[in-house]
């Protein structure tokens, strides 16, 4: 939990969510990082996509409309 409120803080992270009866029913983040290896290279910054999720359970039209894949969308053009 301490590493994401280190990213949130610098602006290095952000997840999309959607939510349904109080409830994330589906979500996808995006992340700057700079660890090893890359953390040895010119650029060490690099990007990727995490916590990519979606409920299980939910009527197959709800995982077909992919709202999982849509906000995968979004965390790579935010």
């Amino acid at each position: 939990m301490i590493e994401y409120q280190g990213l949130y803080a610098d602006n290095l992270a952000i997840h999309f969510l959607a939510v349904a009866d109080r409830q994330i029913v589906a979500m996808a983040g995006a992340f700057i990082k700079s660890d090893i290896p890359y953390c040895f290279f010119r650029n060490p910054n690099y990007g990727f996509i995490g916590d990519v999720y979606t409920e299980a359970g939910r009527d197959l039209s709800s995982r077909r409309a992919s709202h999982t894949k849509a906000y995968t969308y979004c965390a790579l053009w935010p």
